[in-house]
């Protein structure tokens, strides 16, 4: 994280999360590490209907909150990031808005869209028109500007600093960490990080010969490569 912070381009650095596994201690560790904002992506502020959306038990939104309350403190932005169900969290985003509010946390609404590694495929899915109706609508009855831009959080357009791999090239990497879904892990070379798929048995710290097999954006995927 200090190394983005150095790089005169980045304004600012920040993570997403669900915020399950935030606690004091955390927030301490990521305030000395320079993080700027935390976008948290609370979908309801009832206990149990938090805990049924997340799909996980252990999920406890007033401990979440206390969390944010104290990060907020210690001078990292708060950004609550509520994906919109339609007919599901209808009241709950309100009630979010009116909470962002209160505790002068920063809030921006998601549109809900079906992917096929996504969880709620029986979730209607409106259109953007009227995801930005329903802006409309909750900013009128919260007071509260909610249709923002890329240039509320400083970004701007710029060159690409081009790829770092080529597909089918091969690459020696270290394994840093456990990837997003199941079987996958975090590569990182060339100062870069690469997902690879379909990785078994690994642990964090070998060092792993790969064969990227995608790039998009500079997102790369990669696949072990054995010869």
């Amino acid at each position: 994280m200090k190394g983005l912070k150095g790089n005169p381009k980045v304004n600012e650095v920040a993570i997403e999360t669900h915020g399950l596994t935030l606690n004091k201690a955390n927030i301490n560790k990521l305030v000395d590490a320079g993080l700027d904002r935390l976008n948290v992506s609370i979908d309801s502020l009832d206990i149990n209907k938090a805990k049924s959306l997340t799909g996980h038990k252990g999920y406890d939104i007033n401990k979440i909150l206390e969390v944010l309350i104290y990060a907020k403190l210690q001078g990292i932005d708060v950004l609550l990031t509520p994906v919109w169900l339609p007919g599901i969290n209808d009241e709950d985003i309100v009630e979010i808005v009116k909470t962002a509010k209160d505790y002068n946390f920063k809030i921006g609404i998601q549109k809900f869209i079906k992917h096929k590694y996504g969880r709620g495929n029986d979730i209607k899915e409106v259109g953007w028109k009227e995801f930005y109706n329903y802006l409309d609508d909750l900013e009128k009855i919260t007071m509260v500007r909610l249709k923002l831009s890329p240039m509320d959080f400083e970004i701007f357009p710029d060159i690409r600093l081009g790829p770092v791999f080529d597909i089918g090239e091969r690459v020696i990497g270290e394994v840093i960490s456990e990837g997003w879904m199941r079987n996958e892990m975090i590569v990182k070379a060339k100062n870069r990080v690469i997902t690879l798929v379909d990785a078994n048995d690994l642990d964090v710290g070998m060092e792993v010969k790969v064969r990227i097999i995608r790039n998009k954006d500079e997102i790369y995927l990669a696949r072990l490569d054995w010869q």
